[in-house]
């Protein structure tokens, strides 16, 4: 106890309630120090900014926070304050796309070829001159070995699959030609297929461009793999990406962009990948394509700032980057960091 302390409780009670004594004490106190009765000096602010800093973040989370996107949210939180995604102990997954068995196809031509995926233009089997509407996407994968090491949830098959099996139950992939109002924000899938070789899925591989198939890095990924596994997607014709035309992206398709995640988000679906590479520009409407590192709230616990954060990112990617360094003709910044 201070020597200020000492002499102000040894004044009479005849003492005023203020005295130049007390009013003495009081001045030389810090704002950090607690007016108690016993006059005993509280916690240094600096120790109070150390401890709070070396506490970590909870990681328990109320149950207002695993619900799915809110348009009306502010924006995230620290990164390092939101927990990362868990998957759920009993899942209730959406009604799961069918199998398309047996599957045929002819093969047009090789889209693109990924680290992951193999992406191919194919048609019906029954001819070989067709039109752009009886195009199909085929989206191959090849199917990891059996190790029990290795969790399944985590192959790209199965979060793109997981992912378009919610948005077409729900109602954001729709077919096209259907009648509905709402613009479109990713193109339709059909369905999955499976086959144990290559040449079981085209109807015939008299064709120059098998062999590279074949040898294609994505689907020898595993040596010791167990078939194949791959998607059937809409072929949107005379379709561009935004990483490959920056200068086709306006400020209302970057809105329309933001807002088509949106209901992605109201689907459940976190996209992970929401990067211009996987935004399609097509007749001034925008779809996001590639959920191959997708989750859903009906495998995974997901906290809400996880999709305020993906948003808020979008948003600032596109308004804040790429339009800008568009005008100006530079390089946008978001690819120093991808």
């Amino acid at each position: 106890m201070n020597a200020a302390c000492t002499a102000n409780r040894s004044l009479p009670s005849s003492a005023p309630s203020y005295s130049p004594l007390r009013k003495a004490a009081h001045g030389r106190r810090s704002r950090a120090t607690s007016l108690s009765p016993s006059c005993a000096p509280g916690p240094d602010r600096r120790q109070l900014k150390r401890s709070r800093s070396s506490t970590p973040p909870s990681t328990t989370l109320p149950k207002r926070h695993r619900t799915t996107y809110n348009a009306g949210s502010q924006h995230p939180a620290h990164p390092a304050d939101i927990p990362a995604p868990r998957p759920l102990a009993t899942t209730t997954p959406d009604r799961r796309l069918p199998f398309l068995h047996p599957f045929t196809c002819v093969f047009h031509e090789i889209l693109h070829e990924g680290p992951l995926t193999l992406v191919l233009l194919v048609g019906p089997p029954d001819s070989e001159m067709f039109d752009a509407g009886d195009m199909r996407v085929l989206k191959l994968y090849a199917c990891r070995p059996a190790d029990t090491r290795a969790r399944h949830t985590r192959e790209a098959y199965t979060r793109e699959y997981r992912a378009y099996s919610s948005l077409v139950a729900r109602g954001v992939s729709v077919k096209p030609g259907s009648s509905t109002m709402s613009p479109r924000v990713v193109p339709y899938c059909y369905g999955a297929v499976k086959a144990s070789s290559l040449s079981s899925l085209f109807a015939t591989t008299a064709f120059p461009e098998f062999s590279r198939i074949e040898q294609s890095p994505a689907l020898n990924l595993y040596p010791a793999h167990h078939g194949f596994r791959g998607l059937i997607l809409e072929y949107i014709p005379s379709s561009v990406t935004v990483a490959s035309s920056l200068s086709s992206l306006t400020p209302r398709m970057a809105i329309r962009a933001i807002e088509a995640l949106e209901q992605i988000h109201d689907a459940g679906v976190l996209h992970l990948d929401a990067y211009p590479r996987n935004i399609l520009l097509v007749d001034g409407d925008v779809l996001w394509i590639d959920f191959d590192s997708a989750m859903t709230t009906c495998y995974w616990m997901i906290d809400v700032r996880q999709f305020r954060r993906e948003r808020a990112l979008v948003e600032r990617t596109l308004l804040l980057d790429v339009i800008p360094a568009a005008w100006a003709g530079k390089r946008p910044k978001y690819e120093m960091w991808v």
